[in-house]
């Protein structure tokens, strides 16, 4: 049994049994733990779980059994993380996001975590302007958080993993699905070798278009910095752009962005106060890592003047 599994199995288990009511599960789960050891299988506490929740054991023990297959399934070493952890992001608490499922690296969710987001067919201006991040990401010993979706986003992430950048993709899919399913060969590589696979699907959930909404959202908690590369005049990117801005304090572009002037969002935006323009190499490096300012006073200052003598 995998750490916190039989926690995230009665979670979604009342979730199941609340017809997908979030605040009313939550509530549930968390009058259960003042009462029972819910590190214990959910077999083993039914009564007083039944006695709290006011569902039958045949409600529970059938929702609890069904969604168990699916988690039994993974052959794969999944880390369950759960709310209250120590290793807990503290960007996740109060966002309603409860347990977080994953595979690879999990150490990276402790490094500076750089999103570099962009259109879904990117120019090569886009491409290069994303590279630039990307290789400030790894000079300041960070992380690049992206997603699998089609275009810069895929492209940024297959470059993180062949430059041996460290790479987070959150995904809009349990772990076992590959959405798109384009993106499988990608996401297989990233949870191999030097990236960590983020949902916060369960297995036993089949993946819908809406959950795009809730990934991205996700994302946003997660990230330090958010980086946009590239995005049509009007995309949906500068709306997470502004959320980023209106709730982190600052988002970064590149002023290759900027070069058409018919780009009216792009340039709203770069006006914006908390926005920074980027330009070369380097100038992401210098947000992550800040020159710290010297104390020592400068050496002639320590010397006294030849009229002081």
């Amino acid at each position: 049994m995998r750490k916190n599994e039989n926690e995230a199995l009665l979670y979604e288990t009342l979730y199941a049994l609340t017809k997908k009511n979030e605040e009313k599960a939550f509530m549930l789960y968390g009058m259960v733990a003042l009462k029972c050891d819910i590190s214990r299988t959910l077999p083993e506490i039914i009564y007083p779980v039944g006695e709290v929740t006011g569902f039958s054991s045949f409600e529970l023990s059938e929702t609890y059994y069904r969604i168990r297959n699916a988690f039994s399934s993974y052959r794969f070493e999944m880390t369950i993380l759960k709310e209250g952890d120590p290793s807990w992001p503290s960007s996740l608490r109060n966002t309603g996001v409860h347990f977080l499922y994953m595979v690879g690296r999990t150490e990276l969710l402790a490094k500076a975590k750089v999103a570099v987001r962009g259109f879904r067919v990117p120019t090569e201006e886009g491409k290069n302007a994303a590279i630039m991040a990307m290789r400030d990401v790894k000079d300041a010993d960070g992380a690049v958080i992206t997603t699998a979706d089609t275009g810069l986003d895929h492209y940024a992430a297959a470059y993180a993993l062949s430059e041996g950048i460290p790479l987070i993709i959150v995904l809009s899919s349990p772990l076992h699905m590959a959405v798109p399913e384009a993106a499988k060969e990608l996401l297989v590589s990233a949870a191999n070798g030097n990236g960590l696979l983020v949902s916060q699907f369960p297995p036993h959930m089949r993946a819908e278009k809406w959950f795009a909404v809730p990934r991205n959202r996700l994302l946003l908690y997660l990230a330090d910095h958010f980086v946009l590369a590239e995005e049509k005049d009007g995309g949906p990117l500068f709306a997470q752009a502004e959320t980023f801005l209106s709730e982190k304090g600052r988002v970064m572009l590149y002023d290759s962005i900027l070069s058409n002037p018919a780009y009216t969002y792009a340039r709203k935006l770069s006006e914006t106060e908390g926005t920074v323009i980027l330009r070369r190499k380097g100038d992401l490096r210098k947000i992550l890592v800040p020159q710290k300012k010297s104390s020592r006073r400068r050496k002639d200052d320590d010397q006294p003047g030849l009229f002081d003598l």
